[in-house]
């Protein structure tokens, strides 16, 4: 895979990857969860940065859209992401309760 976010120790990126293509369809994680099942807790922020950096080419392959904020709501900082993350996630059944995904659908 290739990246083009901010360069990172490729242990970490296989990590986090094997991590987000664990998530089950229709759940999500935080990226804190993504972070400590990956074996680097406290990096949230860096899950985030590298989920940000796939190429277009990756995000079709990494279901970047099941990994949300550990308030259970989408972060993006990119126009247009949060409204394709939310309906790609309702596409695989999730619901939400106003702008929070309902806690059936969330790993931690």
């Amino acid at each position: 895979m290739k990246y083009t976010g901010t360069s990172m120790d490729e242990a970490f990126k296989k990590a986090v990857v094997q991590v987000v293509l664990g998530i089950p369809y229709g759940q999500t994680m935080s990226y804190g969860g993504v972070a400590l099942e990956a074996g680097y807790p406290g990096y949230a922020r860096h899950v985030g940065n590298l989920l940000a950096g796939l190429s277009e080419d990756d995000a079709f392959e990494v279901p970047w859209h099941r990994v949300i904020n550990r308030s259970r709501g989408i972060s993006t900082y990119r126009r247009g992401i949060g409204d394709l993350q939310r309906k790609l996630l309702v596409a695989e059944g999730v619901t939400f309760k106003g702008e929070k995904i309902a806690k059936e659908h969330f790993l931690g």
